[in-house]
Parts: structure tokens; C-alpha cells; sequence
């Protein structure tokens, strides 16, 4: 009965839980008390549960239907296990066929056809339809605004250059009117010493 209550406690808390029949000494209690002081680590210990921990009163005596429902638990468990895993070996070959399928069918033939869809259609649509669009409407307008422009700019020029000459003039007689003149040099007194 006492080994089966301490079954699911770990060894180092057992004796906490198994009443020993012999008799204690003073030494073991003291080394039991220094091993308790020097292992003091705050962890929840998860021990299999065991019914035993849950009477209250004497245990009653064990009884072979017991034995034979906790056999069959077993057993069931573990038929169900593997029908299950069974199931799961079929299953992940499902799985993994489907994965390699969508693969097969996004990298193989989506990613070749895309690129091959907008390579073809930028070499034989998009390229000729700038092109057009380049050639026929907008280099000829952009042409001939140029050479507006340049006839503007050769039309121009002699009333620019006649303009030019009248005003060269008329700054020529505003330089010449000074109020003060001011001459930048060296001063002589500054220069002797």
C-alpha cells in the first residue's frame, strides 16, 4: 500500500510520503533536513495521477474487475492509437501529394506562363505601341514646336541685337554721370610707412 500511494512522487520526496519501518537517526534526519535546505528549487513537479491519492479513509481492497478495466483501457487505448495512426499515414501522403501537386502546378506551368505571358506581351505589344506612339505623335509635335521655337529665336535676334545697341548707348551716358567718384588704391600715406 505505501509504494503505491509514492508511486507517482518523485524519489528525492519520497520519504516524505512512505512510512519507513525502521527506526530513524539522529544523523539521517540531519541529512535529510540539509539535502531539503540545499535543494530548495520551486518547481511544480507533474507526477501521474494515482487514485490512491484520493482516499481519504482505508483503501479498499483491489479489485480484479479494476484490473481488468484498466487492461482493457489500455488495450482500447491503444487499438484507437493505431487505427489513428494509421489514418495519419494516410492522410500525410494525402497531404503531401497535395502540397507537391500545388507546386508542381505554381512553379511548372503558373510561374512559366506568367512570365512568358507578360515577356510576350511587352516584346510584341507594349514595345510596338510606344514605338507607334512615339514616332507618329509625339516626336513630330515635339519637332515642330522646336522649330517654332527656333525661327522665333532667329526672328528675334535682330531686334534683340538693335535693342541692345540703344540701351549699351544709354548705359554708356549713365556711367558717365557720377555724383561721386570713388578710386579704390593704395593711399601714399598708408604706402610710406
Amino acid at each position: 500500500m505505501c509504494c503505491e500511494i509514492s508511486e507517482g512522487i518523485p524519489n528525492k520526496k519520497r520519504h516524505n510520503a512512505v512510512k519507513s519501518t525502521k527506526p530513524l537517526k539522529v544523523d539521517d534526519i540531519q541529512k535529510d533536513n540539509e539535502v531539503e535546505t540545499m535543494e530548495k528549487i520551486e518547481i511544480y513537479y507533474f507526477d501521474h495521477g494515482n487514485s490512491a491519492y484520493y482516499r481519504t479513509t482505508d483503501s479498499p481492497p483491489i479489485l480484479v474487475t479494476e484490473k481488468c478495466a484498466e487492461k482493457t483501457d489500455q488495450a482500447a487505448t491503444r487499438f484507437w492509437a493505431e487505427i489513428f495512426g494509421t489514418i495519419h499515414i494516410g492522410t500525410a501522403f494525402v497531404t503531401a501529394f497535395i502540397l507537391q501537386l500545388i507546386r508542381f502546378v505554381l512553379y511548372s506551368i503558373i510561374r512559366p506562363l506568367t512570365v512568358g505571358v507578360l515577356q510576350m506581351l511587352a516584346d510584341y505589344f507594349i514595345k510596338p505601341c510606344l514605338s507607334i506612339v512615339f514616332n507618329a505623335l509625339i516626336q513630330p509635335v515635339l519637332i515642330l514646336l522646336y522649330n517654332i521655337a527656333t525661327s522665333l529665336k532667329d526672328l528675334c535676334e535682330p531686334i534683340s541685337e538693335a535693342i541692345g545697341l540703344f540701351l549699351r548707348e544709354i548705359a554708356n551716358l549713365c556711367a558717365a554721370i557720377r555724383i561721386v567718384e570713388v578710386k579704390q588704391g593704395v593711399s601714399p600715406s598708408v604706402a610710406c610707412t
